[in-house]
C-alpha cells in the first residue's frame, strides 16, 4: 500500500500502473514470466488527442446552412472568422467550412470571451470535433 501511495503521489496528473516482480509469483495465478515491472504514463494534454476548446456552433439551421453541416465529416477543417462589423454582435465569430460556406457562429457568450483572443492575433486551427444526433455542430479549436 505504501508503494502504491508513493507511486500515485509522485507525479500528480499521470496515470501509473505497477505490477509485482517475480518475487511475488506465489501470490498470483498467472505464470511468473508475465510478471514484470511496468509503468504506463499517458500525457492527455497532447493537443493531438483533445482540442484546447470545444464550441457549439449556433445558427446552423438558418439560411439553408444545415446542408453544409450535413456534408461535413469528423476532422474536416473549419475557419473561425471575426466579424467586428456585425450589426447584431461586435464580438461575432463566424464558422466557415474549408470551401468558405457559412455554417453559423460561436454562441454570443463564447464569442465575447474568444473574440479578444483572435483580435490579439492568437493563432488557432479548428475542425469538426463532433456532429450531434440533433445535427448540431461542435467545433474543436487547437492552439497553432
Amino acid at each position: 500500500m505504501l508503494l502504491l501511495r508513493r507511486v500515485c503521489l509522485e507525479k500528480p496528473g499521470t496515470l501509473r500502473a505497477a505490477f509485482p516482480n517475480t518475487s511475488f509469483a506465489s501470490q498470483f495465478a498467472f505464470p511468473p514470466k508475465q510478471l514484470v515491472a511496468a509503468e504506463v504514463v499517458q500525457d492527455w494534454s497532447d493537443e493531438r488527442f483533445e482540442p484546447r476548446f470545444t464550441f457549439r456552433v449556433v445558427g446552423t439551421n438558418h439560411d439553408g446552412r444545415q446542408r453544409f453541416v450535413n456534408a461535413l465529416t469528423l476532422e474536416d477543417a473549419l475557419h473561425l472568422v471575426r466579424e467586428p462589423n456585425n450589426p447584431a454582435d461586435a464580438n461575432a465569430v463566424a464558422v466557415l467550412d474549408r470551401r468558405g460556406n457559412h455554417l453559423g457562429y460561436l454562441k454570443r457568450e463564447v464569442a465575447e470571451w474568444f473574440a479578444p483572443k483572435l483580435d490579439r492575433g492568437e493563432a488557432y486551427t479548428a475542425n469538426v470535433y463532433r456532429i450531434r444526433n440533433d445535427g448540431s455542430l461542435i467545433a474543436g479549436v487547437y492552439n497553432q
